[in-house]
Order: structure tokens, then C-alpha cells, then sequence
């Protein structure tokens, strides 16, 4: 999925420490660290703001309809939106 709207496929992980995103180089490669940290909630674990995998969902989707994706997760008391997220982030 483009994450930055370079055209080139993105890479999303739901880190222990939060949200982390790598975008690909101009070699086709991504970085091997597991991305640059992009926001330290929605992620997998206490340290990521309790966020867990088999119990709050998150997708990607697009939520304003400007051709970026957002990040959209079910918590316990609603529904939270990180919009605009990767459009500022620049792995390289």
C-alpha cells in the first residue's frame, strides 16, 4: 500500500513501541530496522498505549478522501483516527 503518496508500496507494523512505517527505496528495498516510528499509540502492547491485536482491530483506509491513508483502530471505550500520519512521514 502507498503509504506516502510517492507511488511505491508501503510497510506498516504495529510495534511494541507504536506505530512504525518504511517506504520503499529507489533500489526497491526497505529498511531493516522495521521502519521509522511514526506514532507511539496504536501499536501492540502496554508500551503502545494497550493496544492488542486479537482485541482492537486497526485498518487503513482512507477517511477524508484526499488520497492518503489513515489508520483507524477499535479500542475499548470508541473508535480513535490518526489521519494525516503518513503523509509526513519520510522514511529515507
Amino acid at each position: 500500500m502507498d503509504t506516502t503518496g510517492d507511488g511505491r508500496p508501503g510497510v506498516v507494523v504495529l510495534a511494541a513501541d507504536g506505530v512504525r512505517a518504511s517506504s520503499q527505496d529507489d533500489a526497491g528495498t526497505f529498511a531493516p530496522t522495521g521502519g521509522k516510528l511514526v506514532l507511539d499509540a496504536f501499536g501492540h502492547g502496554r508500551q503502545a498505549g494497550g493496544w492488542l491485536a486479537d482485541k482492537h482491530p486497526r485498518f487503513l483506509v482512507g477517511t477524508t478522501g484526499d488520497g492518503h491513508v489513515d489508520i483507524v483502530g477499535f479500542g475499548g471505550p470508541g473508535v480513535y483516527v490518526a489521519r494525516n500520519l503518513f503523509r509526513r512521514f519520510r522514511a529515507r
